[in-house]
């Protein structure tokens, strides 16, 4: 559904906010989602849908909303707005992630936006060392992650997709790719390309698909 696309969309807003521009947590929220906005705003039919997430588009009102007025549920709205409360109301990690799941409701939904949020904003060594210790196979999970810093993938961007060019993608390093008659980012008739590179999350958008590798 395009609202739940639409969640996706302002996150990725969010995340890139955090990464590119200097200033609070809020601010970069806050720049994340004019940015959404603006993004959607291109496409009449996109209108409708944004206006679920309204309150969202004042984060310095929002942050005073009383948290009986948060809900925890699994539905996008409810959750994505449950994340960047706890985040805007908190002042570290720890507190922006207990706040989050102690929330109720769908509580690992709501506790993964939060937390993903608030470790690119506060840190690795922000996370208290005591939640580190009980993560299961922590050991396997960093050695990924640090596999992961050093791939290098190959930026394919509108071409045709054959069996040829899939060949020659490392594919070890591509995380996922969708079909979609309505892409998350509204472009219409798209494939997806999800790869990671340097520890940032890519969308390559490949047009005119003619046929993929199973």
């Amino acid at each position: 559904h395009l609202r739940s696309k639409m969640g996706c969309g302002f996150y990725y807003f969010m995340v890139k906010a955090i990464l590119d521009m200097d200033g609070t947590l809020i601010d970069k929220l806050q720049k994340g989602v004019d940015d959404a906005v603006a993004f959607y705003h291109k496409g009449i039919e996109n209108l409708v849908q944004m206006a679920h997430y309204g309150r969202l588009f004042h984060l310095s009102e929002f942050k005073d909303v009383d948290e009986d007025e948060i809900k925890s549920s699994g539905y996008v709205v409810d959750s994505l707005e449950a994340a960047v409360w706890s985040l805007i109301t908190t002042k570290s990690f720890e507190e922006a992630g207990l706040k989050a799941v102690n929330l109720g409701g769908d509580t690992d939904t709501i506790g993964a936006i939060a937390c993903g949020l608030a470790g690119l904003y506060y840190g690795f060594d922000a996370i208290p060392t005591d939640w580190l210790v009980t993560i299961k196979k922590r050991e396997k999970i960093e050695d990924l992650c640090g596999r992961l810093d050093v791939m290098e993938v190959k930026l394919i961007d509108d071409v045709r997709i054959t069996d040829d060019i899939v060949n020659e993608i490392e594919m070890e390093y591509v995380v996922a790719v969708a079909y979609a008659s309505s892409g998350a980012m509204g472009e219409p008739g798209v494939v997806r390309l999800y790869t990671v590179k340097d520890w940032e999350m890519k969308c390559y958008y490949i047009n005119r698909c003619i046929s993929f590798a199973n």
